[in-house]
């Protein structure tokens, strides 16, 4: 299992595996007090796995390594909309 920030993504991480039983969550957002609540009530419920990005330059990437079930993203980011 994988949970933290996209600073910290593991070189490999199976987009298939989902052996705890959690379904992987891609936050993006600039606003970091956001992205802690959406993290900490979602991580609370034990069904999902969250993972917090804030660079939208290099959030396409982290996505495709991450292999989230769901994205929830800010589509009005510094130097990206």
């Amino acid at each position: 299992m994988f949970v933290g920030d996209a600073a910290t993504l593991p070189d490999k991480v199976s987009r298939t595996d989902t052996s705890n039983g959690k379904k992987r969550v891609l936050v993006v957002d600039d606003v970091e007090d956001y992205t802690r609540l959406v993290k900490l009530t979602m991580e609370a419920t034990g069904e999902y796995e969250v993972l917090v990005h804030s660079d939208p330059t290099t959030v396409v990437s982290t996505a495709k390594e991450y292999g989230p079930h769901v994205i929830l993203l800010d589509v009005i980011m510094p130097g990206m909309d």
